[in-house]
């Protein structure tokens, strides 16, 4: 879903700050029922790929982070939904993680835009 007023000249008006704040506003947050074991949060895939700036600066990509923690028993990982200009690479947000001290990465491969993808032809054999 859109937001109420879209299509209005105020909210083209905003500028690149309005546009950061959808992108945002796509990415998973620190989910509920992560200690029940609730491991994945895609956030807001469909609403992710639809920012696109009306200068066609950016538009939006959605790429899972994995985050792994320590536990007593087990090892885990976290799946987090990230919604991110489509300009941002993969290790530029690996990056981000490891200077904000969060054990984790991002592929390339977990990542999506509005662009078609094409398969290898193993990857054809395997669907």
């Amino acid at each position: 879903m859109g937001l109420k007023g879209q299509n209005s000249p105020t909210f083209q008006n905003k500028g690149i700050f309005h546009f950061i704040s959808l992108v945002l506003d796509a990415s998973a947050k620190i989910p509920d029922g992560l200690l029940g074991g609730k491991l994945v949060n895609i956030g807001q895939f469909d609403e992710c790929l639809k920012v696109d700036h009306p200068a066609k600066i950016f538009q939006g990509k959605h790429c899972m982070a994995s985050i792994y923690f320590k536990a007593e028993e087990q090892p885990l990982t976290y799946f987090n939904g990230l919604c991110v200009p489509s300009s941002c690479l993969a290790n530029n947000l690996t990056n981000i993680m490891t200077a904000l001290k969060i054990n984790g990465e991002v592929f390339e491969s977990d990542c999506w835009t509005r662009e078609p993808r094409t398969l290898s032809d193993g990857s054809w054999a395997f669907v």
